[in-house]
């Protein structure tokens, strides 16, 4: 650490006595307490309105399960709030993100089954074939959706993160420039997230270097980092992903404030619940389970289950508690 920096960590120093009194100025020295919403019940209950402004959230699970299409619709519900997200993606370009949106929308509309030229449009839109200003624009279902979509744009920030050109720093310099009292960073995923001095996210030491940068990015402007998480070949062969099951888990959980893990029911459900019943099993297919396997400020260890609709790119967003018995540890049947 510089002089200067170890200088001004010693003079923003509290005193137990300082915390409790008003500020001289005026000027408060207490972290803002509001909560950026998931925008799902009764997942926002357990974390008591929301992400916490400074913490760090891990979310894992295996590949396909949904991680991407909920960090974007975490990301909508913040912007939705007033507050700003930035979602930095090394998987998909801005173009399919944005048809992504607009998928989501559609759904949220609540329409049921829509007719085949809108899901051409909302596809051409994710394939770079339209432009949402022009040809979707004059589709009714698709215009309401985009309509929806302007309400929150311009505190929706898309960042396509190409390996190469944005590590750690451009991706600090992109989210500091956000002014914004209340934000949030969704990164996509965080075992890409390029390290310097020949490190590898992938591995124990690169994860633990981009852990402890997010974790200080959160706490230094004093808003929420999401990371996407992808699971080691242990957790890849489970019936059901936990959080020792990340790549590098060790790294990752240490520094993380909260941390949700993704399954799917039909998979992680003990099979008592469905060795004579199909029509179980069908439903629970539909399903997938959120366990909070860690949780800094509040309950952990609980196990929520939302409904798929990846059709429409998104979670329905009323959950319910799992009543079910889960699986731990268990190996996938080949």
């Amino acid at each position: 650490m510089a002089v200067a920096e170890e200088r001004d960590a010693i003079e923003r120093h509290f005193s137990v006595s300082s915390l409790l009194q008003p500020a001289a100025d005026g000027l408060s020295i207490v972290r803002d307490t509001a909560r950026l919403p998931t925008g799902m019940d009764p997942l926002d209950r357990i974390l008591s309105g929301g992400f916490r402004a400074s913490d760090f959230i891990l979310l894992g699970g295996r590949p396909g399960v949904g991680k991407t299409i909920l960090g974007l619709q975490w990301a909508r519900s913040i912007a939705i709030s007033g507050a700003t997200a930035l979602v930095a993606s090394y998987e998909h370009d801005e173009q399919t993100l944005l048809g992504r949106l607009v998928a989501l929308e559609i759904g949220m509309l609540d329409l049921g089954p829509v007719d085949i030229e809108t899901e051409t449009l909302v596809s051409g839109v994710m394939n770079g074939e339209f432009s949402v200003s022009t040809e979707v624009g004059r589709h009714p279902v698709v215009r309401a959706a985009v309509s929806r979509v302007q309400t929150y744009a311009k505190r929706l920030v898309l960042l396509p993160a190409s390996r190469l050109r944005l590590d750690l720093d451009a991706l600090e310099r992109a989210y500091n420039e956000i002014q914004s009292d209340r934000k949030a960073l969704i990164i996509d995923y965080v075992q890409k997230v390029p390290v310097a001095g020949g490190h590898s996210s992938w591995e124990p030491k690169g994860a633990r270097l981009v852990a402890e940068r997010l974790k200080d990015i959160a706490l230094n402007t004093n808003s929420v980092v999401v990371a996407v998480a992808a699971v080691d070949e242990i957790g890849l062969q489970s019936r059901r992903v936990r959080l020792p099951h990340l790549r590098s888990a060790a790294s990752l959980s240490y520094e993380a404030d909260v941390a949700v893990m993704l399954n799917e029911k039909a998979l992680c459900t003990s099979r008592v619940h469905t060795a004579f019943d199909l029509t179980r099993i069908e439903d629970f297919e539909k399903r997938v389970v959120f366990s909070i396997e860690k949780n800094r400020s509040g309950r952990a260890a609980v196990d929520l289950e939302f409904v798929k609709d990846f059709s429409r790119f998104r979670f329905l967003p009323e959950g319910t508690f799992v009543a079910e018995t889960l699986v731990d540890g268990v190996t996938v049947d080949h």
